[in-house]
């Protein structure tokens, strides 16, 4: 019941603020200060996304084409960098060798890699995806071996002691002791790869909600580049409570 009325707060914070939101941007874009090309009018932007999400163009390329980019980037990357957090968590000295290379990999600019991306893999889904993988392998490395190196040792002795074997200290130790640093890592995880898609997209492609952003900001269709921005907040918004509900899930088994 607690949760409940936790949730519902939640909503209700959430819907103020963007009521608030709306309200100052109706009221300076009606005072004049900045002109209606540089900022449109909540609802003429309302207007074109209401416009913009009834389109088959829409609904059938574009939306698909980002959603599916983002998904099998963040897929990818989270359950290939787990896989290598755990295997140097259990290999500590191959960590200590190619530690500073994932320093320096993490910190490099991967949009820049878009054009060989595009070389390798053309300009469709794939070199999108690409360009995302490497953006969310390394956060999911990260927190994964990061989680399991601050698992107390104590706890896997204990379950050694009562006669468990290596598989029981990974079921009931380690994979509970990680799992909400997993769910947190995913929630980044998960900008991390919507952003690359529509990044990738802006830059070079032949559909999605980037393309569009980029063609119309190229004729300066303000309210069409705002009406995709809306369609991305939602989208975030939407992916951040799946999360939730996976998160509660999660609670529930460890």
């Amino acid at each position: 019941m607690k949760r409940r009325r936790g949730s519902v707060s939640t909503f209700a914070l959430g819907t103020m603020g963007l009521a608030i939101v709306v309200v100052v941007w109706a009221v300076v874009n009606a005072s004049g200060t900045v002109s209606e090309r540089t900022l449109p009018s909540p609802a003429t932007t309302f207007d074109r996304f209401a416009r913009d999400v009834t389109s088959a163009d829409f609904l059938r390329v574009h939306l698909p084409t980002t959603a599916w980019t983002a998904f099998l980037a963040v897929v990818i990357g989270m359950a290939a960098g787990v896989l290598v957090g755990v295997i140097l968590f259990r290999w500590h000295s191959l960590y200590r060798l190619l530690r500073p290379y994932i320093a320096f990999a993490n910190a490099a600019p991967r949009i820049a890699l878009i054009a060989p991306l595009v070389l390798a893999f053309g300009t469709g889904v794939a070199s999108k995806m690409a360009l995302g993988v490497s953006l969310t392998i390394f956060v999911a490395l990260l927190a994964a071996y990061g989680a399991l190196a601050a698992v107390d040792t104590s706890l896997a002795q204990s379950v050694r002691c009562l006669g468990g074997t290596e598989i029981d200290v990974w079921r009931y130790v380690m994979l509970r002791a990680i799992v909400p640093n997993l769910i947190a890592t995913l929630r980044i995880v998960v900008s991390l790869g919507l952003l690359a898609a529509v990044a990738g997209e802006m830059i070079v492609s032949e559909a999605g909600i980037g393309w569009l952003i980029a063609r119309r900001g190229a004729v300066v269709d303000i309210a069409g580049v705002f009406s995709m921005l809306v369609v991305l907040a939602l989208l975030a918004a939407l992916l951040n409570a799946l999360i939730d509900i996976l998160a509660r899930q999660a609670t529930k088994w460890t």
